[in-house]
């Protein structure tokens, strides 16, 4: 296990890459490893950065927190085979998400795009069919006075914790009910 010294370096080191990467992209200012995230801009101009002809960035806007996430997301794993850690619902539950899911994920971007090369490509990506749209998060009660988005696995129906999730097609799945043959 990483000593905390040697944790709060890489924190800092990932979220200098973050703000270097982030630098040009109007309304995306990365000043900590949590909110900064959470509208999904920060993480369409990472994807932007790198692959340009993934994401048209103009066309985003600040207020669409699902759309902006859900559209990083998707794209992270289908076309840059980045598993998800995160879902949209992570993000739109709090108004500070949590740091650990969201440096997680940012280290696995960090991750592919400074071993893709120059241009990030890769030699092969991997392209899913287009598929529905999932619906908007269902919220509940935390049980400390605030909503909390609600992911369900479409096999069992259980609610999957952040580090059981796998994200296939835009469906949250639990890690052990996956399987290739069932989507």
């Amino acid at each position: 296990m990483r000593a905390p010294r040697d944790m709060a370096s890489s924190s800092l080191a990932l979220l200098q890459w973050c703000r270097q990467t982030c630098a040009t992209y109007p309304n995306v200012e990365i000043n900590n490893l949590s909110s900064a995230f959470r509208d999904g801009l920060a993480f369409c101009a990472i994807i932007h950065k790198h692959r340009p002809d993934l994401i048209d960035f103009s066309s985003l806007s600040a207020a669409n927190v699902y759309e902006n996430n859900q559209l990083a997301f998707a794209l992270a794993e289908s076309r840059l085979g980045i598993p998800a850690f995160l879902v949209p619902e992570d993000l739109l539950a709090s108004p500070v998400p949590d740091c650990l899911g969201v440096l997680t994920y940012l280290s696995k971007f960090y991750h592919y795009f400074s071993t893709a090369g120059p241009s990030g490509l890769r030699s092969a990506h991997l392209v899913l069919p287009k598929q529905r749209s999932p619906s908007p998060p269902s919220f509940g009660d935390d049980g400390r006075g605030g909503r909390r988005a609600h992911a369900s696995c479409p096999r069992c129906l259980q609610h999957v914790h952040l580090v059981q999730r796998h994200l296939v097609r835009g469906e949250v799945y639990h890690r052990s009910c996956f399987r290739c043959a069932c989507v």
